[in-house]
């Protein structure tokens, strides 16, 4: 596979996982009552989250 096709892949696992957790965030965040820390704390572990499958995936 061509670096460039796998750095792209990379990209769309990260955003991918982002915006589930943005989602989530959303929708856990409107059940307990604060929507803006439930969607950025979303999207910061769905960052988290896609950095490390892209590092698993990668070794």
């Amino acid at each position: 596979m061509a670096k460039r096709s796998r750095k792209k892949e990379r990209q769309g696992t990260i955003a991918l996982c982002v915006s589930a957790g943005i989602i989530a965030g959303f929708g856990l965040g409107m059940l307990a009552g604060s929507v803006w820390l439930g969607t950025l704390l979303g999207a910061l572990l769905g960052l988290a989250a896609g950095v490390h499958f892209t590092r698993r995936a990668k070794s």
